[in-house]
């Protein structure tokens, strides 16, 4: 006997041009369009669902000051079947010195509940998790900044972020919501997929790499990270 419980496909064709301008300037356009599907007669009662994604992304990189100093400005257009338009830009710059390199640089991100987020249903072992097709999306604003000293010898860096998500996509515990039937059949966690309001992570972290010939080197690093919810 054979049972199909799940099909599940993914699509993705990315059409990408860079272009140079000079010496000084590189401009990249492109275009992504995107395809889910899933087929589960069990998890969805339609038996089968897709979504599409398309979007459209162009980024320059700008050299100036004799090269000491790059800029790259970039944004991304997407249209998701589900969810609609949503616009992400991004800014990043470099200025490099003799022995220092710092940077700094800005993006806002979009991310659409997948299908399992979505619609599925799905058993495992005694723990039921439901998709809810009306969470929203997550949203996110990312900042960060970086220090390089670079030694002959040794190279130090460190970098202080602050990432923010709204909407954020959890696995919410609703077991005191499971049915009688749930229960006659072995459930016993029941989750299902939802956002939370908001999340703030930030952090710095300290790198340390030296080399030190013959094949040896050696590397330290430090990470400090706090998040909220």
């Amino acid at each position: 006997d054979e049972e199909k419980k799940r099909r599940q496909k993914y699509y993705d064709v990315n059409l990408k041009s860079s272009l140079d301008f000079g010496k000084y300037n590189r401009l990249t356009l492109g275009s992504q369009y995107q395809l889910d599907y899933i087929e589960s007669i069990s998890d969805i009662g339609e038996g089968s669902r897709d979504v599409y994604t398309w979007s459209a992304y162009a980024q320059d990189e700008i050299k100036l000051l004799d090269k000491k100093l790059q800029i790259v400005p970039g944004a991304r257009f997407v249209y998701h079947e589900a969810f609609k338009s949503y616009f992400t830009p991004k800014l990043a710059a470099m200025y490099s010195l003799d022995k220092f390199n710092i940077r700094a640089s800005y993006a806002s991100g979009f991310r659409a509940p997948d299908m399992k987020e979505l619609y599925i249903n799905a058993v495992s072992g005694s723990t039921l998790s439901i998709g809810d097709a009306d969470i929203k999306p997550e949203k996110s604003n990312s900042f960060s900044f970086n220090a390089e000293y670079m030694h002959q010898l040794f190279t130090i860096g460190a970098t202080a972020y602050v990432n923010k998500v709204k909407n954020i996509i959890v696995s919410k515990n609703i077991s005191d919501q499971i049915t009688p039937e749930e229960t006659a059949s072995g459930i016993k966690k029941k989750l299902m997929y939802a956002n939370s309001s908001e999340a703030r992570v930030k952090g710095f972290d300290i790198t340390v790499n030296s080399y030190f010939g013959a094949g040896l080197s050696l590397g330290l690093g430090y990470s400090f990270v706090d998040s909220k919810d």
